[in-house]
């Protein structure tokens, strides 16, 4: 159908937490995420909007104890996901 489907934002923010560094790139203007040493406990997902194939957002995460949140957003939110440890 020409958009995301629900494991492509997954496979997004894996990435990002298995990187070695965060870097700039096509999904994020700036992320400091790291992946905990645990197996998450929980995870959360709210999707909000479509995403289109080839469509770009910024990926914000922030960081609370024993949480990671991620939001998708553009000209609106597209996603949140929030991984609890």
């Amino acid at each position: 159908n020409g958009h995301m489907n629900n494991t492509r934002y997954f496979d997004i923010i894996d990435d990002l937490l298995n990187s070695s560094e965060a870097q700039e790139g096509e999904h994020s203007e700036r992320s400091d995420a790291r992946r905990p040493a645990a197996v998450p406990k929980k995870v959360l997902a709210n999707y909000l909007s479509e995403l289109r194939l080839g469509d770009k957002f910024a990926l914000n995460q922030y960081k609370d104890t024993g949480t990671l949140y991620f939001e998708g957003t553009g000209v609106k939110p597209f996603f949140r996901i929030k991984y609890s440890y």
